[in-house]
């Protein structure tokens, strides 16, 4: 039977001690869910950054040709789609930790997540990591309900988890610019916040040009 390294024996008080020769710990094997996304996307790339292995790194997507640049650099890229639970189990084989992406399906989310949580619990993944939201708890925005759902059904798993409560991206304005540009529309506010014991001053309108 295969021993743990720094494993120490002893067959009775009066024995030698001998220690188990330490052995190199095998790294965890990471999937990224939503690959093909933004974010998923730079989930893969960071890990990459932080030297992981490409070997040790799993990107999964509905359409796996939209990922060619990541499969070609030596990761593995494997067919997932929440909506499919079918192909979720086999998606996630060998995995240690996953880092789940919340569904883009607003409305079908809890579903969905449901069955990547089933499925990774079935092919024996360690940790999930879920990207939540900000005050999933108590905020009144509309997507916070099936945030929580999710939080929740992390926390009835008996799975270990990581939620992260994540603000709102900026990249849902970056990816837009042009548009704005195009239309010449501002994102930006037209006032300053008051702080407490001051007046609130707005932003000054520029003169019409003459």
């Amino acid at each position: 039977m295969a021993l743990p390294a720094r494993t120490t024996l002893a067959c009775n008080p009066r024995s030698h001690v001998t220690e188990a020769p330490a052995t190199t710990p095998i790294p965890s094997k990471y999937a990224v869910s939503g690959a093909s996304g933004r974010l998923g996307h730079l989930a893969v790339e960071s890990l990459l950054r932080r030297g992981v292995p490409a070997d040790r790194i799993i990107a999964l997507a509905r359409t796996r040709a939209k990922i060619t640049d990541i499969s070609s650099r030596g990761v593995q890229v494997r067919h997932a789609d929440y909506s499919d639970p079918a192909t979720l189990i086999p998606a996630l084989a060998g995995v240690d930790v996953l880092l789940m992406i919340s569904a883009t399906d607003v409305g079908q989310r809890l579903p969905q997540h449901t069955a990547v949580i089933d499925a990774a619990k079935g092919a024996g993944v360690r940790r999930i990591v879920y990207t939540s939201t900000l005050r999933a708890d108590d905020t009144k925005l509309v997507l916070a309900p099936e945030h929580l759902a999710t939080e929740n059904l992390l926390r009835a798993s008996g799975m270990e988890f990581t939620i992260l409560r994540n603000s709102w991206y900026i990249e849902n304005y970056t990816d837009q610019i042009g548009q704005f540009l195009a239309k010449a529309k501002s994102l930006g506010p037209q006032w300053t916040p008051r702080l407490p014991g001051r007046p609130a001053r707005t932003t000054p309108t520029p003169p019409p040009s003459p």
